[in-house]
């Protein structure tokens, strides 16, 4: 009797953990997105604002060009080369080109999301391999926040990222941006 409730105590532990499945070809595999990296820190090169539908999109690389100006159009954009990112959203609808005053951004999950802008109040730092495929991401911690001053002719960006270990605060000034979709300029 201690044998059979040993063996059927076995065989349940087995059917749990998934041990003698068939390997059937159904199984499917959950895309965990990319994965968990520490930030390193960086000294920018290219700034880029896209606003669209009242939202704007900021995107701060280490790289310049054209590629590092579409970042901040969509996420899904690469910088085509090795280089790093920190890309947000800000947390509620603009409607100046300049959006006078300070964002507060929120602690968010390292979920992207599949828009072409990242989550509303989220920073994300990505760093891409030499192919410019993304390597990993990190995802912004509580704290972190923008500051716009300015017009559309001069705006001023304070930024203020942190991740776990390190933070990102620079400065920058985008210039003549009435007519530019995005508003991009290399240091």
């Amino acid at each position: 009797m201690m044998f059979e409730r040993a063996l059927g105590a076995l065989a349940f532990v087995m059917m749990v953990s998934g041990c003698g499945s068939s390997g059937s070809s159904d199984d499917t595999a959950v895309d965990a997105g990319p994965p968990q990296i520490a930030y390193e820190r960086f000294t920018s090169v290219t700034w880029s604002l896209a606003t669209a539908g009242g939202r704007a999109q900021l995107s701060i690389s280490d790289t310049p060009g054209t590629a590092a100006c579409a970042l901040s159009t969509d996420q899904h954009n690469s910088l085509g080369a090795a280089g790093v990112q920190i890309i947000l959203q800000l947390p509620s609808t603009v409607t100046e080109i300049c959006p006078q005053g300070k964002y507060q951004l929120e602690k968010c999950p390292a979920d992207l999301g599949t828009a072409a802008f990242v989550p509303a109040g989220c920073a994300f730092y990505r760093k891409f391999d030499a192919q410019g495929n993304i390597v990993g991401i990190a995802a912004g911690i509580e704290g972190s926040s923008v500051d716009f001053a300015g017009t559309t002719s001069s705006c001023t960006l304070r930024v203020t990222v942190g991740f776990i270990g390190a933070s990102f605060t620079e400065s920058f000034t985008l210039m003549n941006g009435a007519s530019a979709q995005p508003w991009c300029r290399d240091s």
